[in-house]
Formats: C-alpha cells, structure tokens, sequence
C-alpha cells in the first residue's frame, strides 16, 4: 500500500530575507505567505483530496486574517502544528530559556488564537538541539519531524552560507549538526542523539522528509516545484519505488515573483521567478504518479507502530 503525507511549512517572507541576507524594505512586507499562498493551498488540495499538516510560526498569529485562514483549515481536517514563534535559524544554538520561549510561546498562541493543541513540531531551518526534544516530550507532543537526512541538502547549505559569508552578506542561516545528512531516514522512535533510533523507551517519534538515492535528493517543493527538469524528473522516477512519501513544502511554493515585487529576493530565490501555474501542475503531476492508496496527516502516525520496526 502506497502512503503519502505533505507537511507545509508556513515560514513567512521575512524568513527568506534573513537567509539570503537580504535586508527587508522599509516599506513593511506583504504577509503574502498567510494570505494568498494559504487560500491557493486550500484550493490546490481540496481538488486532489489531500489534508497537509500545516507548520504555524507562532508570531504571524497575531494578525487577525491569519487567525481567520487558519481557522478555515482546522474546519477543513488540516492538522496544526508548532514551528517555534519567531522563526529563528540559530535557535538550537541559544540557550534553553529562549528555546522555551520559543516552543511554549508558539504551543500557547496557537491555542490562545485558533483553539487546538499541537502535538507536533518542526525546528526552524531543519537545525536540532537535544533541549527541544525534552521540552516537546515535557509538553506531551507526540511527534518531532525535523529531520531531513540529505547530503545533497546540506553540503548545498553550507556551500551558500559559505559563499554569502565571503561575499559579505549576513545571512542567519546555519549548517547544523553534520550528524543531520546521515540520519535514519525511516521513521523511527527518536533516540537521545536525535538522529538515530532509540535503544530503550521513547515518547517521541521521528517523521523524517523524504529523501531519494545516496545523496537523498529531498523531496521538497524547492525541487518537485521550482528546479530544473533533470531534478524533478529524477524524484519522479524515485517516487515510484517507494511505499510511504513524506513531501515538504512552504508557503513560498504557493506565490511567484508577481506576489513577491522585489527583484533582490527573486534573484536570490530562484524558485520564486518560476510561474504559478507551473510549479502547481508540476505538483499535481507528482502527486498523481505517486498514486498514493492513503493519505495521512502527521498525527496520524502511532509511536506503537514503530517500536518494534
């Protein structure tokens, strides 16, 4: 049986600045991410009948509309989940009061404002820290998906944050732990290094983002949306050959550069200059080679189901 899950990450645009080293217009940036990249997400996956989870930044709940949006996906069976409050890349190198600050302050407005509890978390550029997992297992979270073992993925990283560096610009990514690209990449229960499976009891379980081949292309939107053929032809194939398929994909994936008008961050975020139009009909073309017999929603997984795997 063929099984299929889509998580989206709702970074909003202020994070792809801070990446790129960009610095943001004085002119306040459009929540484009919360507005229409969400309504065109409800309208994409109400046709082909899938449910995502939906990856909040806790922050951007303080704006009414975006309290309003997300409401209408809890009404449609989108399961919410906890992507920290602010959004920071170096957070697993801050100390543990400020990680709590982050996690317990995302997990409380996201109830405060839209009346749920999350169950789930995803760290903020993919980058772990042992205290996040102690806390989400504190807080009775049922499962961490911050886990992308790919080497193609992270050696890219570090090349840009590399080369941004030498060029000057101040970019807030980090690498990460060089543990990540080596990852189990089934899911598994989470042992104490995080990256491997636990010997004894755990409480959380791991849904790692899928990857394919040795270097474990990522399948994300950035490359199933907005890469060149050779690489989403290359997942497509892949994808055939699998039984269960975790997808990744952001807000981003869902606007191009007519929401975005600024030339400096369409340079430097290449998958945004792809049309609309395409990146969706690529996505559905993925999704319906694939032919998924279940879909599910990340809380859908059991920890029982896994122990013994």
């Amino acid at each position: 049986m063929k099984e299929i899950c889509i998580s989206i990450d709702l970074d909003p645009l202020s994070c792809y600045y801070d990446i790129h080293g960009i610095e943001i217009p004085e002119n306040k940036i459009q929540n484009v991410v919360y507005t229409k990249a969400l309504e065109r997400i409800y309208n994409f996956f109400v046709g082909i009948n899938i449910k995502p989870t939906l990856f909040v930044v806790g922050r951007e709940l303080n704006d009414e509309r975006t309290v309003s949006s997300l409401k209408d996906a809890i009404s449609m069976g989108y399961e919410i989940a906890n992507h920290s409050y602010s959004h920071l890349y170096n957070l697993s190198l801050l100390p543990e009061n400020i990680i709590e600050e982050e996690i317990e302050g995302c997990h409380k407005i996201i109830g405060d404002r839209l009346g749920v509890r999350p169950i789930g978390f995803r760290a903020p550029g993919y980058n772990m820290h042992p205290h996040f997992i102690r806390l989400i297992t504190n807080m009775e979270y049922r499962y961490d998906s911050s886990i992308l073992p790919s080497p193609f993925y992270y050696f890219l990283k570090c090349a840009v944050i590399g080369f941004y560096r030498l060029i000057g610009r101040k970019t807030k990514s980090i690498c990460g732990s060089i543990k990540m690209p080596f990852a189990e990449r089934r899911i598994y229960p989470m042992g104490p290094d995080l990256y491997s499976r636990a010997v004894r009891y755990s409480s959380i379980l791991e849904i790692p983002i899928s990857v394919a081949g040795r270097l474990g292309i990522p399948f994300i939107g950035t490359f199933i949306m907005g890469s060149k053929n050779i690489l989403y032809n290359y997942l497509k194939k892949k994808a055939k050959l699998q039984d269960f398929l975790h997808i990744e994909l952001h807000g981003l994936d869902f606007i191009d550069r007519d929401d975005v008008k600024d030339d400096r961050l369409c340079k430097a975020q290449f998958d945004i200059n792809i049309p609309l139009r395409i990146k969706l009909d690529r996505l559905k073309s993925f999704i319906d080679e694939f032919k998924p017999d279940r879909v599910k929603r990340l809380s859908d997984f059991r920890l029982q189901d896994y122990v013994f795997v």
